[in-house]
């Protein structure tokens, strides 16, 4: 009789997880946008990092022949200031 009333409540305690587990329809249906919306915004993140590491590169490279000219400029101007030097 004990064994029978610990398969009982054993089989009622199964049986209520396995309804609590299931999801309904409008449940899935929810999920389901959610993570849909969630892909969505972790595809405009990528997107807006892209963008933003483009840009960051674009700035670098614009930084860098700034810096190229400059040292260039520098150079003719200093070659200009010896033979200026040197002609007196």
């Amino acid at each position: 009789m004990k064994t029978s009333h610990i398969f009982s409540v054993l089989a009622l305690l199964l049986s209520s997880m396995f309804l609590v587990s299931c999801d309904t329809k409008q449940e899935e249906a929810r999920d389901q946008a959610i993570e849909n919306k969630a892909d969505a915004l972790e595809g405009e993140a990528d997107l807006t990092r892209k963008q933003g590491e483009a840009a960051a590169d674009s700035v670098e490279d614009r930084a860098d022949a700034a810096r190229e000219a400059a040292d260039q400029e520098a150079k003719r101007l200093e070659d200009a200031a010896d033979s200026t030097r040197d002609q007196k």
